[in-house]
């Protein structure tokens, strides 16, 4: 065998144990590694089977002047301000079908954690293109032909991406789980190298060669080490699907948001509440709703509170429970999109 078959042989021999250790421990985590099919915070949605019903042609929309009767008072609404309205309006109904049809195609798809890493940046991306395409016909219909899909998807991306980050937070964790797995091994591996290395001192290039088979042993089964069976059921379990499809519908009811901010820096005149009005409207109503608060100055309080900012739900529930679903209530509530929560 000579002095070289000696450490050869050798070094073959631990190998073999490293590799029954590392079989053993890839068989208890079936070896499944989160891997995405793509990075959804950059990728660009696609037309598809699936998601062309919903790709409709869309006019832009004309502002006009309104006037909206309440508590025997008139809220006059500027032309500038119905047209963001109308882009809410329109915007809300969209994403609500997008949404939808979202998390129709989830059920459909995903039922398990593996599935769910695979299929969900597809699904997400699949229903937020008919959004963004009817943005696009929008700017295109009104002249501002400098920004693209892509660009627009990527400027939308970067501000509104809560059903993005759920998903990432459940990838993540899958990742940290596979790591922790991979650490544990390695740790296992390297300890039982240090022990065959110590019994069969061979100092010199023949310990080197021993250390350098496991080293190359521990790097290959490494890679396929991920998460076991059990790892995969506890991640799932935590999966709130409901809120995620929540998170994904908010993201592509915000695309709105993205094309007025682009069309207002075009020029178009838009009157859409900012936070100081927002802020404004929020303290009105929390004073309005604390115990005491003059009840003759609530009606007069509530049309402040409108013609501030009106887009809160709870402006409107309060208004209904307090003085009942009249008709300029049912109206008010109609026209800035509250109807269905009165």
């Amino acid at each position: 065998m000579g002095l070289f078959g000696k450490y050869i042989d050798g070094a073959k021999k631990a190998g073999k144990e490293y590799k029954d250790k590392a079989a053993e421990k890839a068989s208890a985590t079936k070896g499944y590694v989160p891997a995405p099919k793509f990075d959804l915070m950059t990728s660009i949605p696609k037309e598809t089977e699936d998601n062309a019903a919903l790709v409709k042609k869309t006019g832009k929309p004309e502002g006009i002047e309104v006037r909206l009767k309440l508590f025997g008072e008139v809220i006059e609404i500027p032309a500038e301000a119905d047209l963001f309205n109308k882009y809410k309006d329109l915007f809300s109904a969209l994403a609500r079908q997008c949404a939808k049809a979202a998390a129709e195609k989830y059920a459909m798809k995903v039922h398990d954690y593996r599935s769910f890493i695979e299929e969900f940046p597809e699904i997400y991306d699949e229903f937020l293109y008919p959004v963004i395409k009817c943005a696009m016909d929008i700017l295109f219909a009104e002249n501002v032909f400098s920004v693209s899909l892509p660009a627009f998807t990527a400027m939308h991306k970067e501000k509104y991406h809560r059903g993005i980050d759920g998903y990432t937070a459940m990838l993540s964790a899958g990742e940290q789980a596979t790591e922790s797995n991979r650490n544990g091994l390695s740790t296992m591996l390297v300890s039982t190298a240090v022990e065959q290395y110590k019994q069969r001192n061979a100092g010199g290039m023949f310990g080197d060669l021993q250390g350098q088979l496991a080293d190359s042993i521990v790097s290959r089964h490494k890679a396929r080490i991920g998460i076991s069976s059990e790892q995969e059921q506890t991640l799932f379990d935590a999966l709130d699907a409901a809120e995620l499809m929540h998170c994904s519908a908010a993201d592509y009811m915000l695309v709105s948001v993205t094309l007025l901010e682009i069309l207002t820096q075009s020029g178009t005149e838009i009157e859409a509440p900012g936070e100081e009005e927002s802020s404004r409207a929020d303290a009105i109503f929390q004073n309005i709703t604390t115990p005491g608060f003059p009840e003759d100055k609530i009606k007069g309080a509530l049309l402040d509170v409108l013609r501030t900012n009106p887009y809160k739900e709870e402006y409107f529930t309060f208004m209904a429970k307090k003085f009942g679903k009249t008709d300029e209530i049912v109206a008010a509530a109609e026209y800035f999109g509250f109807a269905d929560k009165i």
